[in-house]
């Protein structure tokens, strides 16, 4: 489970790369790209595949418009989690052979300029939705604790790209992380005020 925007590993800084104190020794580790996935993130990989594989065992409840909901949480999320493959290719000029992650400038086009994490968005719609299927006090906890250990990952990759990419501050302060319909009313907003200037927000 991958939801960030980064210089990619190895040794191609340029002007868009990451801010850091210094030059970079060549053996310094780890290098100031991409780093591997947290705690969080792989307790909460595995919290979905648990929510899915227990879908099968566990009694579900009856409530037809919770399920209804939870439907609508599911396919929700199918845009959150794909669209990121496509626009950090395109838009985060990252290098030839490299990870859709790997970017070497902040993105903020498309779903990223709606939300600063729309992957860990996209996940956590996917535990809501289970939890709204499946009604059960064990799957609703998990999908709790899903939702809470994605929220601590995006939290601690956030602190990270501040220090290596140049201008995410200024991206986080404009881009909701987690709000979809602020962050969405917000990029319609600015693409009206700005149609002169490329589009870009």
């Amino acid at each position: 489970m991958a939801d960030t925007q980064s210089a990619p590993t190895g040794e191609t800084p340029d002007s868009s790369a990451p801010n850091s104190s210094g030059p970079a020794p060549p053996t310094r580790p780890p290098s100031p790209g991409r780093r591997p996935p947290q705690l969080a993130d792989w307790l909460a990989s595995a919290g979905l595949v648990a929510l899915f594989v227990l879908g099968s065992f566990v009694e579900r409840g009856t409530q037809a418009e919770v399920r209804l909901a939870g439907v609508v949480l599911l396919l929700s999320s199918l845009p959150f989690l794909f669209a990121p493959f496509a626009t950090l290719k395109r838009h985060g000029r990252v290098p030839d052979g490299a990870s859709y992650c790997d970017t070497t400038t902040v993105v903020d086009q498309g779903v990223y300029g709606v939300v600063r994490h729309p992957q860990y968005l996209g996940y956590g719609l996917l535990a809501a939705g289970f939890g709204c299927r499946l009604q059960n006090p064990l799957t609703t906890a998990l999908a709790l604790a899903v939702l809470v250990l994605l929220y601590m990952q995006a939290l601690r990759e956030e602190g990270d790209l501040a220090e290596r990419l140049e201008g995410y501050g200024d991206y986080a302060r404009r881009v909701p992380r987690f709000n979809a319909p602020a962050g969405l009313f917000r990029y319609i907003v600015t693409k009206r005020r700005s149609p002169d200037d490329g589009g870009e927000a």
